[in-house]
Order: structure tokens, then sequence, then C-alpha cells
């Protein structure tokens, strides 16, 4: 992995990493067997965060982009050489006490089972004599119907998480996160019943 400072609050990122290491029930059962020897994992990012003040909460927004080496197979049973992706994320204070969030990725849709993902959300500071910081979220990931299908999951759709969470600090150095989610159409099967914390509990 490498990082490069650019200057002016931007970091470049390049990560090459095994691509496939194994079943992890199989024969990679501690996850420590990696190479790069079979297909590669190329990951590159670009960051930008502008400093709003002493006290403020910096603006942050990434640029991202993947290749794998493959082999994929696409929904009609051929086999691709590679699949490929990009993300933007952006973090942006709109005041002191608050924050959004949003993120866009996308895949190669002939290889990719989730080609499409959106995510947005808020942070804000709780009352003041609660410590922390409290999150709420909601993710939309659209899945490909003929990849699904391929896979034996005949009326994939898509997916969509509500999320809240509480960040607590424990001292400077540990923090505790209760978190709460609820997800429609669990696995993108539209039929599915949704799935609601006390039934995971």
């Amino acid at each position: 992995r490498l990082a490069y400072a650019l200057g002016e609050g931007a970091t470049a990122r390049l990560a090459l990493v095994d691509g496939d290491s194994g079943d992890l029930l199989a024969d990679n059962p501690h996850g420590f067997d990696v190479s790069l020897a079979g297909d590669k994992l190329l990951l590159a990012e670009y960051e930008q965060i502008s400093e709003r003040g002493d006290d403020a909460v910096p603006d942050r927004w990434r640029l991202a982009a993947w290749h794998h080496g493959g082999p994929f197979a696409d929904a009609d049973g051929r086999e691709r050489s590679a699949s490929w992706g990009g993300m933007v994320a952006v973090d942006h204070a709109l005041t002191d006490e608050l924050g959004w969030f949003g993120r866009i990725s996308l895949s190669r849709s002939a290889t990719s089972l989730a080609p499409l993902a959106l995510e947005t959300g808020i942070n804000l500071a709780p009352p003041a004599q609660l410590p922390g910081t409290l999150g709420f979220g909601v993710a939309w990931l659209k899945l490909d119907r003929d990849l699904a299908a391929a896979a034996g999951i005949d009326d994939a759709d898509h997916e969509t998480a509500l999320e809240a969470t509480w960040s607590i600090p424990l001292g400077e150095t540990w923090h505790v996160q209760p978190d709460l989610q609820y997800i429609l159409q669990p696995g993108g099967r539209a039929a599915a019943d949704d799935a609601r914390p006390e039934e995971h509990a």
C-alpha cells in the first residue's frame, strides 16, 4: 500500500492486494494465506480535506476506483476477464453540530451482482447532557436481475437499509457504538420479509 500527501489536504493512495485469498471455510480458515501469484485487486483513491477552522469539523470528499483481474462469469455463464468499479463519497459539515454524508458507487454490470449503491445520512451532536455523536442513514442497493437469476434468486430487485447509531466516547481512546438497523427486502428479494432488529437480537 502506498500513500502520498499532495499538499493542501490532498492525499493519493494506491493498494495492490490478493484478489482471491481462498475459501475461509476450507483452504484458508485463518485468512493468512495470501499471495499475489493469482488474480490481483488494484485500488486507487484520491482524498481532499478542507479545514473550516480550529474547532470545526472539516469537509472531506473521496474519489476511488478498483480493478479486479478476474475471471468472472456473466449471467449467460460466459467468462469475463475482469471487473471494475468506482466510488464518490462526500462528508460535508452543514454547521459545527450537523454534518451530511453521501456516497455513490458503480461497478461493471456484466459481472457485479450489485452494480449500483447509494448511501446518505446525517451525523449530529446529541443534546448537551449526552456525549458522542448520533448518526442516521439510509442505503439503497440495486441488484442485477440477470446475475441474481443465474444465482437462483428469481425475484431480485433492490435492498434498502435504514440505520441509527450512537458513538459514545469512553475517555480519549475508546468508543462504544450501539447500532440499530431495519432492512427492507433483505438480499434484494421482493418477497422477503423485512429484517427487524428484534428478529436478530
